[in-house]
């Protein structure tokens, strides 16, 4: 069963990373557009609260909420307050990432906890805090995680944030997997996104060294000079998710080259077998 617009319509929705980016403008979209209670969730509540605000000026309805998605007692906080508040949830988009730069060997120990903290445990975290309930509903729901065209390449100078969208990516597909093996009435859909415009190399970290540094501008540059607009890809999100999509490119041509390089990495070895 695909989930449809009408199993959404003036439901709540719970989107991670809400302050900026994807996050944002998912959040907008599903205020909008599908006429959702959304909790704008992120670790920075002065944005959240922007973003919250100018939703509900805009005559949605939504609420910030502070949460660090790496500590689960924060995750279960905001999944109380949530139930409190509005109930069980229909959408949960696992959206929260961080970005970091820099060779593997330079990276440190600390940094790169960080990044799987957040990008996986994260993901993690909220979908153990939300999915009992979600699952007990009678009515469909739905997962949304965010990948990236980095969770199927590999790339040089990217090596924390790559291993976690793998993660966030095999994560997702497991979470379907226990879904239907548990014959729950809940979608999920894979969302892969390659250049938008966000902050996400404005803020992001890097192991220190001059390489890297260059690297992380030359990246934040690209997505402010090549990059989708946020908006078009929540319209686009919301679009393919609501007609069944299970994966969402926003570059299908890229993120087809990338599978087929890393299918035939995949299986160069077996003719030897």
């Amino acid at each position: 069963m695909n989930t449809t617009r009408s199993d959404l319509q003036g439901q709540t929705a719970v989107i991670s990373g809400a302050a900026s980016g994807i996050g944002e403008h998912l959040a907008r979209y599903a205020a909008a557009e599908l006429e959702m209670t959304v909790v704008v969730a992120d670790v920075d509540l002065d944005r959240a609260t922007t973003v919250a605000r100018d939703i509900t000026y805009n005559g949605g309805t939504a609420r910030a909420q502070h949460v660090d998605v790496a500590d689960w007692s924060s995750v279960q906080q905001l999944a109380e307050a949530t139930r409190n508040e509005y109930g069980t949830p229909a959408l949960l988009v696992c959206n929260a990432g961080v970005e970091m730069t820099g060779f593997v060997w330079d990276t440190d120990p600390r940094q790169w906890e960080r990044v799987q903290a957040i990008n996986v445990n994260g993901a993690f975290h909220l979908m153990r805090a939300f999915l009992p309930t979600m699952i007990d509903r009678t009515s469909r729901g739905h997962v949304l995680c965010t990948s990236s065209v980095g969770g199927i390449a590999i790339g040089a100078s990217q090596s924390a944030y790559t291993v976690s969208k793998h993660s966030i990516r095999v994560l997702a597909q497991s979470l379907e997997a226990d879904l239907e093996s548990a014959r729950a009435n809940i979608g999920v859909s894979i969302l892969v996104p390659a250049a938008v415009r966000t902050r996400i190399f404005d803020d992001a970290a890097t192991t220190g060294d001059s390489s890297a540094e260059n690297y992380r501008t030359q990246l934040a540059a690209h997505l402010a000079n090549d990059g989708l607009s946020p908006e078009s890809v929540a319209a686009l999100t919301f679009e393919q998710l609501t007609t069944g999509a299970r994966w969402i490119h926003t570059h299908p041509e890229m993120s087809s080259t990338y599978i087929e390089q890393h299918y035939a990495d995949l299986t160069s070895g077996l003719e030897v077998l």
